[in-house]
């Protein structure tokens, strides 16, 4: 383990300036070594990630957790396990496309990195076919820490010690003053549970938690600060200045603060000088691979949460119909046209609209797994250097003509002016190269790439082609002025740049609103929603009344003792110590980890109106 040190910032700004490197931001390191794993099962060691956490019973737990609606009765909408293997196989396709990007436009600038071992064509090789596990198993464990309810689990947790820091805080005084440990309780983050779940060693179990890989972890980092360490500009609603993406919450509480420091050290992260030297906490920039986790969870829950909702007819099925022809016809990855034609069934037949919308829904997701990816590569520069404050789904939205996905969060941002748009193509000269593949007369009907002989070919490289190579190059704009111009080339004759497709980008539905507007307007203030926020506040409130001052008191009442009995052999620190703060987290371990079923019948269990019955 290291020690966080801030006495010398000069020489830990010489050594973070220097950007991330593509040899050196993975590691197939766990934080405990295993030392009878076979080798010789066919599996790399980002592939034994994703299977130790799909096989992990927290993963197992999540298909009975909420994920926006409640569990279902005889309408199956996506719950927290569904979600989070959808998030997995977009990750994954995200991570394909842009560790195969990654190689085609750095990989002959990768060199050996002696300090891993690792020679240049390991590194390509770890791009072209490790990057898609790394994201998949990240995915997989993005919501691992949530609480049972939905995010209204950790507003029902917060809230508990908020109201009663009087009666609980007096065992967290240190030095006449709460112990700092006392806002991660008042301010329970997921995604800091969610590190603590993967690495924690419970009494009785396995040293090391899931003993995933350093890179695995890393990419689940989203918020790489601790609470001291956030941007506390994210707490006033009403600050409308830019801030600060990568810490908008945090990501580790203080007891796995060694833990944090070793991944990010491990996978080479920037730490974040100015935020460590202002808050006095250990801050870092975002691990790159991070925003593919964040975007292919961004992707899912904005495309997934309105298909629920048709088929609890919250929303229309024919609004939810036009809102995404019109999406795919705005991103212009697919011919409108052939999809049109598939929808164009019989129309002497009833419209089975589950079935249309579910087919709109994969497109719509491709498009924008698609455009995410080249959004990523656009901006690789600035994401290694640890200067891109955006996420990638916001960055395609405000940059592509897209007005029935934009919101006010996702514009906030500005529009890549035509400077950032050539600094960003002379930072990538391979881009103006392609590979085209030429095929011996008796194949040109054949696309074998076995068979190809490969001829490079420069493209234009004047300023005005440059920036239409990019629109065309990447499908995205570069500035508000630049989409309002009519024409694509000047003389409208570039090889590289086709015609701008003629499309009705029109929204046809009466609703005018955008699918955020939706999602937020009718979806979650929905009173079947609002309903089982309600319930996770009762619910998760009550136990905790139960079992804080069980586990806290000195003195332990008859009751407060079977109180004690109940929980998990796994989550009872020794009771009458001092490690107040040891002991509570590990009773919201316990309560965190509860499935909602669970948490539900224990509540009436202890509050006397259902009967304990032999299971």
């Amino acid at each position: 383990m290291h020690s966080v040190m801030f006495g010398n910032l000069k020489d830990s700004y010489m050594k973070t300036n220097q950007k991330m490197e593509w040899n050196n931001i993975f590691s197939p390191k766990r934080l405990v070594t295993d030392t009878n794993t076979a080798k010789t099962d066919g599996r790399s060691e980002y592939q034994r990630d994703f299977d130790r956490i799909i096989f992990s019973s927290g993963f197992r737990r999540m298909q009975n957790k909420t994920q926006v609606f409640p569990l279902p009765g005889t309408t199956f909408v996506h719950n927290r396990l569904t979600h989070s293997l959808e998030v997995a196989s977009v990750g994954r396709s995200l991570g394909r496309i842009v560790g195969n990007d990654i190689v085609r436009y750095f990989g002959k600038d990768m060199v050996r990195n002696p300090n891993k071992d690792l020679e240049a064509d390991d590194v390509r090789e770890f791009y072209k076919h490790e990057l898609s596990n790394v994201i998949a198993a990240a995915c997989l464990a993005h919501d691992i820490g949530n609480p049972p309810f939905g995010h209204s689990g950790e507003n029902a947790i917060s809230n508990y010690f908020i109201e009663n820091q009087k009666e609980i805080g007096k065992y967290f005084q240190l030095n006449g003053s709460l112990d700092p440990c006392w806002n991660e309780f008042t301010h329970f983050e997921g995604n800091a549970n969610g590190l603590r779940y993967l690495t924690y060693e419970h009494i009785g179990k396995i040293k090391g938690g899931l003993r995933l890989t350093t890179t695995t972890l890393a990419s689940t980092l989203k918020y790489p600060c601790s609470f001291e360490g956030r941007d506390k500009r994210w707490d006033n609603k009403n600050d409308k200045s830019r801030k600060v993406v990568h810490r908008k919450k945090f990501n580790y509480f203080s007891t796995e603060k060694n833990i944090f420091e070793e991944i990010c050290n491990e996978t080479g992260m920037i730490k974040d000088i100015g935020a460590c030297s202002a808050t006095g906490s250990l801050v870092y920039k975002r691990h790159p691979f991070v925003y593919l986790t964040e975007a292919a969870d961004d992707i899912c829950y904005r495309l997934v949460d309105i298909e629920d909702a048709q088929k609890l007819k919250i929303i229309d099925p024919e609004t939810v119909v036009s809102k995404l022809t019109t999406l795919i016809a705005c991103l212009k990855v697919h011919d409108t046209e052939k999809v049109n034609k598939v929808l164009n069934l019989d129309p002497h037949i009833k419209i089975d609209y589950n079935d249309r919308i579910s087919y709109l829904r994969a497109k719509c997701i491709n498009a924008l797994t698609i455009l995410c990816a080249k959004a990523f590569i656009l901006n690789a520069e600035e994401i290694l250097n640890g200067t891109f404050n955006d996420d990638l789904l916001s960055f395609v939205i405000r940059n592509v003509d897209c007005p029935v996905l934009r919101n006010k969060d996702s514009m906030k941002g500005s529009y890549m002016s035509d400077e950032q748009a050539k600094k960003m193509l002379d930072s990538f000269p391979n881009l103006f190269y392609e590979y085209r593949q030429i095929l011996p007369d008796n194949l040109k009907k054949r696309e074998q790439s076995e068979y190809g002989v490969f001829e490079k070919i420069e493209f234009d490289r004047s300023p005005d082609k440059s920036l239409t190579f990019l629109i065309h190059k990447f499908g995205l704009k570069t500035n508000y002025a630049l989409q309002k111009k009519n024409h694509i080339c000047h003389d409208n004759s570039c090889d590289t740049c086709p015609p701008e497709p003629k499309q009705d980008v029109r929204d046809n539905s009466e609703d005018k609103r955008t699918i955020h507007e939706i999602t937020n307007e009718d979806i979650y203030n929905d009173s079947k929603v609002v309903k089982i926020e309600v319930l996770g506040y009762e619910v998760l409130g009550e136990l905790l009344n139960f079992f804080v001052p069980a586990v806290l008191a000195r003195n332990p009442t008859p009751k407060e003792e079977k109180l004690r009995q109940i929980i998990p052999n796994q989550f009872r620190v020794k009771f009458e110590t001092n490690n107040e703060k040891q002991i509570v987290f590990s009773l919201l371990d316990f309560i965190s980890g509860m499935t909602d079923e669970y948490a539900l019948r224990l509540y009436k269990e202890l509050i006397g109106i259902e009967m304990v019955l032999h299971d």
